[in-house]
């Protein structure tokens, strides 16, 4: 299932399945404004704020946020984050840009509400917003 899809071609594992199902609620359950433990993700206004700060996201870390949310409690691998926030193949980019914009995404969270850490690591499989 490719962004923007509303179908998967036959057969489809249980996991896809389960996967595309997941991600259409998760976009539809995720309204404007979101409240993450303390950070409130301006979706409209592509901004973090918390406890009177604010910071703009740059368009990719936009994308990248929003993507970790709708995939939430779910660990995005580096090559599913570049093919769905970048739009790259996996043998165009490398993950070094992933982890590039993570800490600079990181630095915003924490900048807006020390001590919240949303976004974890989990070695070698990839990256989940708790």
């Amino acid at each position: 299932m490719r962004e923007g899809d509303r179908f998967i071609q036959k057969p489809a594992t249980p996991d896809q399945l389960r996967d595309a199902i997941s991600n259409i609620l998760a976009s539809v359950a995720v309204g404007p404004l979101v409240d993450l433990r303390g950070v409130i993700f301006d979706r409209p206004g592509q901004r973090l704020g918390g406890e009177g700060n604010f910071e703009q996201l740059t368009p990719t870390e936009f994308r990248l946020l929003d993507y970790l949310l709708t995939t939430r409690g779910r660990i995005a691998a580096t090559d599913e984050l570049l093919q769905n926030v970048w739009h790259y193949t996996s043998d165009t980019a490398s993950s070094d840009v992933v982890r590039s914009h993570l800490k600079n995404l990181r630095a915003k969270i924490r900048r807006v509400n020390e001590g919240n850490d949303l976004i974890e690591t989990i070695p070698r499989r990839g990256y989940r917003l708790t």
